[in-house]
């Protein structure tokens, strides 16, 4: 509850309105003029919060699931859960929206005008990761590959829309690092890709 009410709370005070919401009255529009724009315009930090609530709820319910029925993908694959589609489309369909999505919820947000240079060099490592995992990776896999279900493909696509998205928008509002912070994340960073590229080949 603290941290929801420090983002949304003091970000209200900080840009009044100057950020507008989902729904929300404007000022500007005659005193008290309700407006509504489309989600694709804009993203606030309380719609970002909403998000991350909602994926906290989420993982809260999925995780003593998981524990008793493993997802249906790969070695746990079996017959069952619905329609089916190839694994290595499946896996690009899926990986897909968490190379999309960030930079264009960083830039909904605001980012070209309020991020740090730290920002843009995470950006572009998030981006570099996930072009890797799912345009690259895809290409290597070798032998044959079991199907998947759609189930398992559309719940990624759903996950990685909405922690894209919440990812991409914190990265436009986040405050400057510290240097050796910054330094060791990318440095973490840098080690984990290696052993993604070393274990792909």
């Amino acid at each position: 509850g603290y941290f929801h009410w420090s983002l949304v709370d003091n970000f209200e005070w900080e840009r009044g309105w100057s950020q507008r919401s989902l729904v929300g009255w404007s000022a500007q529009a005659g005193g008290g003029v309700p407006y509504i724009i489309p989600f694709a315009m804009s993203l606030t930090p309380p719609i970002v919060s909403s998000i991350v609530t909602g994926l906290l709820v989420a993982a809260a319910v999925v995780f003593p699931v998981l524990l008793l029925v493993p997802a249906p993908y790969g070695r746990h694959r079996r017959p069952g859960f619905g329609p089916e589609m190839g694994a290595r489309l499946g896996w690009v369909v899926m990986e897909l929206p968490a190379l999309l999505v960030p930079p264009i919820a960083f830039l909904l947000a605001g980012g070209t005008r309020t991020a740090v240079p730290a920002a843009w060099l995470l950006l572009g490592l998030w981006t570099l990761h996930y072009a890797q995992r799912a345009l690259a990776f895809p290409l290597l896999m070798r032998g044959a590959r079991p199907r998947a279900p759609l189930l398992t493909v559309a719940l990624a696509v759903v996950f990685n829309l909405l922690n894209g998205a919440a990812n991409g928008a914190s990265l436009a509002w986040m405050p400057p690092p510290p240097a050796w912070r910054l330094v060791l994340g990318v440095a973490c960073f840098l080690f984990g890709l290696a052993i993604n590229l070393h274990a792909d080949h």
